[in-house]
């Protein structure tokens, strides 16, 4: 359902929910920490992605998953599994989370000295719209003009909806070769926002009323969801338990932000924080997995919400930002940069009640050191809080269940007047932790959607392309050319011609596309070094190339 489209009992619903948030949220959930009462009108409280058994509020103002205005019956702003509109206003669906998240950013002026953070928890740091000069433009909170776009890729079949008609080419809305709303998969949310309306930077974890001159451009979308195989194996609630196969349900997340100021940052940190609740707030567990970028939020046991099972949450680092390397090859969106690499995560930090970030100098250790708001580390004495394996039940784990939030931080760069850098994120969640790896730890692509037209300067042929690098480790990628929607399937063989590892089963938009090999194999664990096959079938076409993975 599109913010247009509420009507009947869904506007009923949302307009009561508006008037009397404020006492009905307390009311339905006890808050034990800090959370204002919902944002003020600018932030767009009406946009969401729903795809994939998801449903996720996206605002203008660097929040996600949070319902401000309680739109939908409560702040918490992450349903799954998403049923329906009419389950969520009918109330038969409640089941969320998370009840926050949002783009963090820290850095340290090079010439002053000076540390600037932006926060983005319950109330957001950051202001709408793009910056103008040296400031934010002039009456983005009262433009219409600054919200959150919203593409569906079945509405472009007909008539072309309203954020189609106005996309706002102008301050950096995607688009492809020939100018067009660029579509990515299921639906494309976009939106611009910067850190320099002071009336907004009032949070005691940014520096109060000063910015760091950061535009960001926003993307989110969601791709065809696919089945995970699964073996069926005993395990612990909460952590893998799990029939032969369960749906991949995730979402992506762009961030691309450049540096408007005349300033230089150094150690410049981008952080990606959220605030878990899964189900029941009171009784939720963090962990990480250092190797493959990500962490996430588990139950151990019953949740009084979800029940004997409660699913997973998780958030995956695709594509880290970008530094200069000597010799290195960084990607940013599947094009290789030489003598650059792609920076991983950082720290990852867990908050639990009067320990998170009370200043800008604890927002910035929490990002830099891994220190939470008492300034302690973790108890492994890392940057990273409890990396260890709840499924097995092995290593360093979370030993206290509680009202938790975490963060991901990925850095340190330099930051320089009018660069630009990105990150790429994959949230995900899933029915246990095991499907939440494998989902989190599938191939992705960077797709693109462009209309099946023969004016179009578009791909006359099928084509399949040499990976890059090659000879690589442990990453690579492979571009190939459609020249129709196809239903295209890609995958790795070893050199016996034996399945290693499925990158693509799904129906692909004509253009050039690309996907990347982790060198993994279905089961998500490292293959050996050697000679490996990768091969395309679209249609009638097949074509297949070898490359070599050393480590």
């Amino acid at each position: 359902m599109r913010k247009s489209e509420l009507t009947g009992v869904t506007l009923v619903t949302a307009l009561l929910c508006a008037c009397l948030v404020a006492g009905a949220l307390e009311a339905r959930e006890p808050v034990d920490h800090d959370r204002p009462a919902p944002a003020s009108s600018d932030i767009d409280t009406r946009t969401w992605i729903d795809a994939n058994n998801i449903l996720m509020f996206v605002s203008n103002r660097g929040t996600i998953a949070c319902d401000h205005s309680g739109v939908l019956g409560k702040n918490d702003g992450f349903y799954y599994p998403f049923t329906s509109m009419d389950d969520i206003s009918s109330g038969r669906n409640v089941l969320t989370m998370l009840f926050a998240g949002g783009l963090w950013i820290g850095g340290v002026d090079s010439a002053s000295g000076d540390t600037l953070v932006t926060s983005a928890q319950y109330s957001p740091d950051w202001g709408v719209g793009p910056i103008v000069g040296d400031s934010a433009a002039p009456g983005s909170t009262t433009n219409p003009a600054c919200r959150v776009y919203k593409l569906d890729g079945d509405e472009l079949s007909g008539s072309y909806p309203t954020d189609y008609q106005e996309w706002p080419t102008a301050d950096g809305a995607p688009i492809d070769h020939l100018g067009r709303p660029l579509v990515h998969g299921y639906q494309t949310l976009w939106c611009i926002f910067n850190d320099l309306d002071v009336d907004f930077h009032q949070r005691p974890q940014g520096s109060v009323g000063r910015g760091l001159g950061v535009e960001v451009r926003q993307t989110v979308w969601a791709l065809p969801g696919y089945t995970i195989p699964l073996k069926a194996s005993p395990d612990v609630a909460g952590t893998g338990a799990s029939s032969v196969e369960d749906e991949n349900s995730c979402v992506y997340i762009k961030y691309q932000l450049t540096n408007r100021s005349s300033k230089t940052y150094n150690n410049f940190y981008i952080s990606s924080w959220l605030d878990p609740d899964v189900g029941d707030a009171s009784d939720d567990l963090v962990g990480c997995d250092t190797l493959s970028d990500m962490f996430f939020c588990y139950n151990h046991g019953s949740d009084a919400n979800y029940g004997s099972n409660p699913p997973v949450v998780g958030l995956r680092l695709l594509e880290g930002p970008t530094e200069p390397s000597p010799g290195g090859v960084a990607f940013v969106n599947g094009r290789s940069i030489p003598d650059h690499r792609n920076l991983g995560m950082h720290s990852v930090i867990r908050f639990e009640n009067n320990l998170d970030p009370g200043s800008y100098a604890e927002s910035y250790a929490a990002m830099s050191e891994g220190r939470n708001g008492a300034g302690s580390v973790s108890p492994n004495g890392t940057r990273y809080w409890y990396p260890g394996d709840p499924a097995a039940g092995t290593g360093d784990l979370d030993p206290n269940a509680a009202d938790v939030r975490m963060m991901g931080t990925y850095g340190p760069i330099t930051f320089r007047p009018g660069e630009t850098r990105q990150i790429i994120l994959k949230l995900a969640a899933a029915s246990s932790l095991s499907t939440l790896r494998m989902s989190l730890n599938q191939p992705w692509t960077i797709p693109s959607d462009v209309g099946e037209n023969p004016d179009d300067l578009l791909p006359t042929s099928f084509s399949l392309a040499q990976n890059y690098p090659n000879p690589f480790n442990p990453t690579t990628t492979i571009e190939y050319s459609l020249p129709k929607r196809s239903d295209v399937t890609i995958s790795i063989l070893n050199i016996l011609g034996q399945e290693v590892r499925t990158l693509v089963n799904s129906s692909v938009p004509v253009g050039d596309h690309v996907t990347h090999w982790d060198g993994t194999d279905q089961a998500g664990k490292r293959v050996a070094s050697g000679v490996y096959f990768y091969r395309i079938k679209a249609d009638d076409y097949v074509s297949s190339k070898k490359m070599l993975l050393l480590k």
